[in-house]
């Protein structure tokens, strides 16, 4: 993997600057719209299919995978599967916190003090089981969101067998991407709110397409190695049909 070429690709295009203005943008309008909760939802899917068509575009190892802001539509579309294959993923996750969680909330209401304390007991044991599987469905998502980046495919993106023997065949660069895209999310954005409040938005992004770069790349090396994944579509655009 060129680990500094995810920080640096951003300026090989000669757009690049139009390109971050306007992913910017739309993070800003983003976080504005999201007390309305559907342009919220619109905002951020046509943010995150912008990404996607940028994993894809690494995968396919082109020299200047920077997508164009066109072709809005595909974008709306390939952002709601990106959201849909993490809800589909996450939702084991979710309904065993809840399952974990709920108990404890309700015994945390007692009058009784004993009670209560063994409320927040039981949460803090919940959490103590929770916090590892988020932190391995984190690791989990960079393999689905390449499978759909790929695919079309929200069937394929979350095929579990599929996504494990991705990361077995890489498992050392996947571990590099989930550090990385930490410190990216982090440090990059860090630096938004030192130039001023604004800048977050579109430091955030910038983090963002480090962070799907890394993904393409980690997924571009096992390419070959499993027959019948990471084979690249035609490009966008035009898009083609994908299957559900």
């Amino acid at each position: 993997m060129d680990i500094a070429k995810s920080f640096t690709f951003v300026g090989d295009d000669p757009k690049w600057v139009n390109k971050l203005l306007i992913g910017g943008g739309l993070f800003l309008a983003g976080a504005l719209l999201s007390v309305t909760v559907i342009g919220g939802i619109v905002i951020f899917a046509l943010i995150y299919g912008y990404l996607l068509h940028l994993t894809r575009n690494v995968i396919e190892g082109r020299p200047q995978p920077l997508p164009e802001w066109d072709n809005w539509g595909q974008l709306l579309r390939d952002g709601l599967k990106h959201a849909l294959v993490y809800l589909i993923a996450a939702l084991p996750l979710i309904l065993l916190g809840l399952a974990l969680l709920l108990p404890g909330i309700i015994l945390s209401t007692s009058n009784d003090t004993d009670v209560a304390a063994l409320g927040g007991v039981a949460q803090l044991g919940a959490y103590c089981v929770i916090l590892p599987l988020s932190l391995l469905l984190a690791f989990l998502m960079p393999v689905a969101y390449a499978r759909l980046a790929v695919t079309g495919s929200i069937r394929e993106a979350v095929r579990p067998r599929e996504i494990l023997a991705t990361l077995r065949a890489n498992l050392t660069n996947y571990l590099i991407v989930f550090l990385l895209a930490s410190f990216a999310a982090s440090a990059v954005a860090y630096l938004g709110v030192i130039a001023c409040v604004v800048g977050i938005f579109f430091t955030s992004f910038y983090a963002l397409l480090v962070t799907y770069h890394l993904y393409g790349q980690a997924y571009r090396q096992v390419q070959g190695l499993q027959p019948g994944i990471g084979q690249p579509q035609p490009p966008y655009p035009p898009s083609p049909s994908y299957p559900y």
